[in-house]
């Protein structure tokens, strides 16, 4: 059986920020195929996933469900840090 692996490395704005990211993430992946293996971790302010899987379609599927949970969890983060500096200048 051929493993694919695919490894991704978020740069967030802090360590705290890719604590957030992961927490976004974990819900989703639960319950995985048998097949495939995700596992997460936060190592300084870089969020890094790897994910191991023997389809293509399923990874290709997987990977566009991170984007897809991704993008309103650095949205709403962005928006929060954008209130914080602005509160902080007032």
């Amino acid at each position: 059986m051929i493993k694919l692996r695919l490894f991704l490395s978020i740069k967030a704005m802090s360590p705290d920020h890719a604590f957030a990211l992961l927490k976004s993430l974990k819900p989703d992946n639960i319950d995985l195929p048998d097949d495939m293996k995700i596992d997460m971790e936060v190592d300084d302010s870089i969020l890094k996933l790897l994910i191991e899987c023997s389809q293509v379609g399923s990874l290709i599927n997987t990977m566009n469900d991170i984007f897809s949970c991704l993008q309103p969890a650095i949205k709403t983060i962005s928006e929060l840090k954008g209130k914080a500096t602005q509160n902080q200048k007032i």
